[in-house]
């Protein structure tokens, strides 16, 4: 159970950032850059790269572990 719950959470939030992007291009893109912007755009996309990063590590560990199994 915690398994699939922890493979959901990155989908969850990559989902998010293709229905708001539309209006993420409108308030944040095409208007000056101020700090709030920025900081914005720096909790965003961390946060994307993390969770893109944690589900390639955990496919990588499941793939080592059925291996490992087959031998």
């Amino acid at each position: 159970m915690a398994g699939s719950r922890i493979d959901h959470n990155p989908g969850i939030l990559i989902y998010d950032h293709m229905v708001t992007l539309p209006e993420e291009i409108a308030f944040i893109w095409c208007r000056p850059k101020a700090l709030s912007a920025m900081l914005f755009l720096l909790n965003r996309y961390v946060a994307l790269l993390g969770n893109i990063c944690s589900l390639f590590i955990g496919f990588l560990l499941q793939s080592d572990k059925r291996l490992d199994s087959n031998s």
